[in-house]
């Protein structure tokens, strides 16, 4: 009897142990899965700082809207820098201003040392009149005319508001060339500058739009054009002077502005003559 349960005893233990031999391994896990496992760890560690992210810049990136806000606010910018009163002076002592009614107002209200050949109404035609002025003699005369009295180192035209509502652009031209080539024949040392014609307030420039009139900044812009293109065709200096006293939507400032919205006020004038000393100042002086 304890011979058999020996015997069977010993049979289940040979049982467990071939059972046991058969189980799968449990032991540590494959290389395959060890790498996946260390790649998911690597990817989700924090990166290096040190190694991978540039140095945060010490300064902010510039703003290409903030730039050109800026650039604009330099060009309507009116403190312009000017020469000195005695530069001015010595300047202005051989230039002589032609043109219209707001010739008269800049010279009037600057008071600038300068000869003046102004009339109010006065245009391109009527500026070759012989009735146009009046000369030293007490005579009448046209603006050459008058020019031919004396010897001047600068002259200065201004014409073309007095034109806007009825002159057409080619005889507008037509006209302007004749009086620059005739100040060359009278003043053949002198430099001639021709100066743009200076804006409209927006109120009037609206108003004469609303009743079908030209006498708006669109005209204005029109004629500036051609004068310019004028200019360069004679190889003469074209003088941009509207750029002191325009607003940033292209009319004349309200706080330059006359009653009447065409005419410049004292202030207006002012800005306008810096214009002139610091636009034409290096002409002359650039080796001094």
């Amino acid at each position: 009897m304890g011979k058999r349960w020996a015997a069977v005893l010993l049979a289940a233990m040979l049982m467990l142990s071939a059972a046991a031999c058969m189980a799968p391994e449990s032991g540590p896990p494959s290389a395959v899965s060890s790498a996946d496992s260390a790649d998911s760890a690597q990817g989700t560690a924090a990166p290096d700082d040190s190694a991978s992210v540039p140095d945060a810049p010490t300064t902010a990136p510039a703003d290409p809207e903030a730039s050109d806000s800026a650039e604009n606010a330099e060009k309507n910018d009116l403190t312009m820098p000017t020469i000195t009163d005695e530069q001015a002076a010595a300047w202005f002592a051989d230039a002589v201003f032609v043109g219209n009614s707001r010739v008269q107002g800049l010279v009037l209200y600057t008071g600038v040392e300068a000869d003046m050949i102004a009339e109010r109404g006065l245009n391109v035609i009527t500026a070759l009149h012989d009735d146009a002025t009046t000369l030293e003699n007490g005579e009448k005369g046209s603006v050459l005319d008058a020019l031919a009295q004396k010897p001047y180192g600068k002259v200065y035209v201004k014409f073309g508001m007095n034109e806007l509502n009825w002159m057409a652009e080619e005889v507008f031209v037509q006209y302007y060339g004749r009086i620059v080539d005739g100040i060359r024949e009278v003043q053949p040392q002198a430099a001639v500058f021709v100066q743009s014609i200076l804006p409209i307030a927006r109120e009037r420039s609206e108003a004469s739009a609303a009743d079908g009139g030209m006498q708006t900044q669109e005209r204005v812009n029109q004629l500036n054009g051609a004068l310019r293109a004028m200019c360069l065709d004679k190889g003469v200096r074209f003088l941009d002077a509207e750029q002191a006293v325009m607003d940033p939507d292209g009319y004349l400032y309200a706080e330059y502005a006359a009653s009447d919205g065409y005419h410049l006020n004292a202030a207006g004038c002012e800005k306008w003559l810096d214009y002139l000393k610091q636009a034409v100042n290096p002409y002359e002086m650039e080796g001094e």
